[in-house]
């Protein structure tokens, strides 16, 4: 028997397919893509930006076979590369009159306005989205062009000779392996019932066969019996399509024999969970991630004994995923310092990426006592970090204070390591901004005031970026602090902390001292 929540999983792939875009590019939807890619990197698990990645460059390269891009932000920011791209879709594009615009944001309207009597859909895509570097909808608008406008066709020989090549990806000996996965733990019933489902099809089409309905029955008893026999139809299909599609993604055997488990213990419906946010981050779908991780506190708090040590040390990197993707690096900061030194879910991503999301989270989210003992000094981060270009003077500018460096090491960081990142690449422009708002403020908490070119000296910036950038951000209540024009400065409120923090222990004190008074005189009249 199947279980309730190995059935809802069949309704949420169904969802997840029905209102995401980017979850039909996939190699078994579009084996086209396959022949764009080099042997070497094909697998089927590949997340749909870089298949779009690989269609982008066959199709920019027939107009510009030196172009580069390495993201779905910054890159597409000035139209250059949008406008190249629809040159090469559409040779009535007039991309001149785009490209003479100067001013950022009339250029990206007129991009827009341009493009939309060509797309045979209505674009979501504003100007504003494009200015603003917005990962999300960046990638959405693409894969709406590619889906509908791709112009990269296969013959019906090529794309059957593509598919088998997508067979031999995915071995016999792997489907073999996965089948025994999927029946290990289970007891001899529970296997022999699973084998039963597993060839349910072929048992229903013989039942077809030869239980032919009585013509005695009567007419009510017959229609009962077709209405059961249509539900049974249909509620094999919608298993079978969702056995097929997640054999499709390339899941981790130990996620996908859970995903087609109809059992419900513990593991299983824990891995099941983890197995969903691993698709949820594939196809970007962080309310589908939340709902799971939701339910693996269900799980914990109900039946939590039983799950061993190495999943619980999974979902902590899973956590901490879903914690940058949402923007709370201190969150971010914590899981990754407990689960750093005993990294096991490298199907999330390498040790390098980990340490990337490590430093640049612990900058934002832990104070400096916490960053010299947590990171700079931890021996995991230290065999990395000289690996990864730009990352240790990012750290070290931070905690030695050197601002200037700081916001310099925190643009190459971003353009180089964030931007085209698929954890990353959405809260990118984000991330910069809480350390530009972590600097600041660490810069004015030990003083009252502050001369403002003294300051600007210090960050390496002009003037009037730095009191807009300020402006901004105290307005925003990101930031205490007051700029004084007039007199030239600025006055750090974080420096009334100490005071603050010397007032509540006097008063603290003195509520003590009163306490022991009235004790010492109930002590006396005894």
């Amino acid at each position: 028997m199947t279980t309730p929540d190995y059935e809802s999983s069949w309704i949420e792939a169904s969802l997840l397919r029905q209102n995401n875009p980017l979850a039909s590019i996939t190699l078994f939807n579009h084996p086209e893509l396959l022949s764009l890619i080099p042997e070497e990197k094909q697998k089927l698990w590949i997340y749909p930006e870089e298949l779009l990645k690989y269609w982008i460059y066959h199709t920019l390269h027939k107009v510009d076979p030196t172009i580069q891009f390495t993201n779905y932000t910054i890159d597409w920011k000035d139209c250059v590369l949008y406008c190249k791209l629809f040159s090469a879709l559409f040779p009535s594009f007039d991309a001149s009159s785009v490209l003479s615009i100067t001013d950022p944001m009339a250029r990206a309207e007129k991009f827009i306005q341009t493009i939309t009597p060509l797309l045979p859909f209505a674009p979501t895509l504003l100007g504003k989205h494009i200015i603003l570097s917005d990962a999300y909808r960046n990638i959405i608008f693409l894969t709406n062009v590619f889906t509908h406008c791709s112009a990269l066709t296969k013959s019906d020989a090529e794309i059957e000779s593509l598919r088998s090549q997508l067979d031999h990806i995915k071995t016999m000996e792997e489907r073999a392996e996965e089948l025994e996965r999927e029946l290990e733990g289970l007891n001899e019933d529970q296997q022999e019932e699973k084998k039963k489902e597993l060839h349910r099809n072929d048992s229903k089409l013989a039942l077809t066969a030869s239980g032919q309905l009585n013509p005695r029955e009567a007419p009510a008893e017959s229609l009962v019996r077709s209405m059961k026999d249509e539900a049974e139809r249909q509620y094999t299909e919608k298993e079978l399509d969702y056995i097929s599609w997640i054999k499709q993604l390339g899941l981790k055997n130990m996620y996908q024999s859970a995903m087609l488990s109809p059992s419900d213990s513990t593991n299983v419906s824990f891995d099941r969970c983890l197995g969903w946010i691993l698709i949820a981050l594939r196809f970007n779908d962080i309310g589908l991630m939340k709902r799971k991780l939701d339910k693996i506190d269900s799980i914990l708090s109900t039946g939590g004994t039983t799950i061993d040590w190495e999943r619980k040390n999974r979902l902590t990197a899973f956590r901490a995923t879903y914690a940058i993707l949402t923007r709370n690096f201190a969150d971010a900061a914590k899981s990754f310092s407990t689960s750093i030194s005993t990294f096991v879910a490298t199907e999330l991503y390498p040790i390098e990426s980990l340490v990337v999301y490590y430093v640049c989270s612990s900058i934002v989210g832990f104070s400096r006592s916490d960053l010299l003992e947590k990171v700079i000094r931890q021996s995991d981060v230290i065999s990395v970090i000289d690996t990864i270009p730009h990352l240790r003077p990012l750290l070290h500018s931070f905690y030695n204070q050197s601002y200037a460096e700081l916001l310099q090491n925190t643009f190459k960081v971003a353009t180089t390591l964030l931007h085209g990142d698929k954890v990353f690449q959405a809260v990118a422009v984000s991330w910069t901004k809480d350390v530009r708002i972590r600097s600041y403020t660490q810069y004015l908490q030990p003083y009252k005031f502050v001369d403002f070119n003294r300051m600007t000296q210090q960050f390496g910036v002009s003037a009037e970026f730095l009191e807009q950038d300020l402006e901004r951000f105290i307005v925003s209540g990101a930031m205490k602090a007051k700029i004084n024009k007039v007199r030239g400065f600025v006055e750090g409120k974080a420096g009334y902390s100490s005071s603050t923090e010397f007032t509540s222990m006097l008063s603290d004190a003195d509520g003590l001292i009163s306490q022991m008074q009235t004790l010492i005189g109930s002590v006396l009249a005894l």
